[in-house]
């Protein structure tokens, strides 16, 4: 019995240790005190986001949809770079199926101190993009379910919600690039592209893919 106090000890030990580094590199990839955030895949896209939102930026009015928000990392990005002016909104999607994803995404959103312009819709894309009216978005960021088939289904939908001259956003283009095809986005944006032809102005291709529409 004792033996099993100390083990049991121990493992209450080292998960507290496991807890609080974690913590700590979370603080440390927020880049700003009280965020939490156990990824910054977004910064690297920033110079590119910048280059084809910018003309955003102060506008009012703004509305700016993202599908796939896990933490609220890229959210609270466009809301201080680009979603500046005090009517400008972001509708954040996601089913939230990663484990405390949403529990930092909403304290996340707290800290920004935007959390006014912040509609946040726990569910699946397919089923809220099928209730919004046409030319309702300025801007669509496209990270949610990597299936190609998802990936289409959010792009056709998507571009219908979009407004002459808006910005459809697509990211992971490249990722994984040794899993099956139907797995990951790659071919759902290649085919996207290429159905779409003239509808569309390409404006940057690498990791991740930018058009307007």
């Amino acid at each position: 019995m004792i033996a099993d106090a100390l083990h049991s000890g121990v493992d209450r030990l080292e998960n507290a240790w496991l807890e609080m580094a974690r913590r700590w590199r979370a603080n440390r990839l927020a880049g700003k005190p009280g965020y939490e955030f156990t990824e910054q895949y977004f910064a690297q896209h920033a110079q590119y986001w910048l280059e084809s939102l910018g003309h955003l930026r102060d506008k009012p009015n703004v509305r700016f949809l993202e599908i796939g928000s896990l933490e609220g990392g890229s959210a609270i990005w466009f809301l201080e770079n680009i979603l500046t002016h005090p009517t400008a909104t972001i509708t954040c999607i996601d089913p939230f199926l990663r484990g405390g994803s949403e529990a930092r995404f909403d304290h996340n959103v707290r800290v920004s101190g935007s959390g006014s312009k912040v509609i946040k819709v726990k569910g699946r894309s397919e089923s809220f993009i099928a209730t919004m009216e046409a030319a309702t978005y300025d801007a669509i960021y496209i990270d949610g379910d990597h299936h190609a088939v998802n990936v289409m289904m959010d792009a056709v939908s998507g571009w219908r919600l979009l407004k002459d001259g808006g910005i459809m956003i697509f990211d992971d283009y490249r990722w994984e690039p040794n899993l099956p095809p139907t797995i990951r986005p790659k071919m759902a944006i290649d085919v996207f592209l290429s159905v779409m032809g003239e509808s569309l102005t390409l404006l940057h291709k690498d990791y991740q893919v930018i058009v307007r529409k």
